[in-house]
């Protein structure tokens, strides 16, 4: 399963590929999407993993980029024990990660993120 396919495929999401318009996100969008994340972290603290699963989607539907975003949306379907479906949002963390940074650095800040809500992976990523 990938983030976001060839054009006229669907995502993850199960919304039509929309790469270019993925390009071409508003700051507000942006500012929208990092509140929907923020909140999801919240739910999930208070586990809500359900809510949060919401509030991810809600931010990747403003920013389809947005690696926080399919992060929280893993953490969120581990914590509802769709595990192959949180591995694919993992992924999706690491393939959306600033390009600037190694897939290693980005390991290890998804790491970080993950222990910071209490969601330690037990194999490596």
């Amino acid at each position: 399963m990938r983030c976001l396919t060839t054009t006229g495929r669907r995502s993850v999401l199960g919304r039509p590929d929309n790469s270019e318009a993925a390009r071409q996100v508003s700051s507000s969008d942006v500012a929208a999407a990092e509140a929907a994340v923020a909140e999801a972290v919240r739910l999930i603290h208070e586990e809500q993993p359900g809510n949060a699963l919401v509030a991810c989607d809600r931010a990747l539907a403003l920013v389809p980029d947005h690696p926080q975003g399919w992060l929280f949306r893993g953490v969120a379907l581990h914590r509802l024990g769709q595990y192959q479906a949180a591995y694919a949002c993992y992924e999706c963390a690491l393939q959306k990660g600033d390009r600037r940074t190694s897939q290693k650095s980005w390991q290890e800040q998804i790491r970080l993120w993950l222990k910071q809500v209490g969601q330690v992976s037990m194999t490596p990523l």
